[in-house]
């Protein structure tokens, strides 16, 4: 695969979901700039509905409010040659899905199974007390936390991915009522 999206040259296809699909790809700039990063788009059945378009966007928001080690940073979104795009850190690794398939049933240790845990705990922290510049809660809540959206580094760091699903509590409502 040899395609390019603006200054990005996708690699190969990373994986295909419910209304996106996630690239490994290059940002290419001069001077031999060259970084990995996963960019994912809006699948091109939705491209065009704008209640998919929307959603997106708000992905895309939300998570770039974010800036956590335990949460895959967001460092740019836009649109080039037609197609919406998100462009997110690329974590060399598997996701727990993957981790747990190579593992073929074996339990794994109490002590990996805790800092996982802890790691995903930090990383939902960060999301729920997060502030705005002028020191409001913005009242995340993730909405998706699974195995396929938590990320794990070669390092062993734990990274939560995906909030395509993410809400914003309603702050000036004052009854714990979600909207997003």
């Amino acid at each position: 695969m040899a395609e390019t999206l603006g200054d990005y040259k996708l690699i190969r296809r990373i994986a295909t979901g419910g209304m996106g699909e996630v690239y490994l790809a290059e940002l290419c700039r001069g001077g031999g700039f060259r970084k990995a990063v996963a960019l994912k788009t809006i699948l091109p059945a939705y491209a065009c509905k704008k209640d998919f378009a929307e959603l997106f966007e708000s992905e895309a928001a939300i998570a770039a409010s974010l800036n956590h080690v335990n949460i895959v940073h967001v460092f740019d979104y836009g649109c080039a040659e037609g197609r919406t795009f998100m462009t997110q850190e690329f974590v060399e690794g598997p996701d727990m899905d993957g981790l747990l398939s190579a593992c073929r049933g074996e339990v794994l240790p109490l002590a990996l199974v805790v800092e996982i845990g802890l790691q995903a705990c930090r990383g939902l922290a960060h999301a729920h007390e997060r502030r705005d510049l002028r020191g409001k809660p913005v009242g995340v809540v993730h909405g998706d936390v699974s195995p396929a959206n938590l990320l794990v580094s070669m390092e062993g760091q734990v990274k939560l991915a995906d909030f395509g699903l993410a809400r914003l509590r309603d702050a000036a409502m004052g009854d714990g009522s979600i909207s997003g």
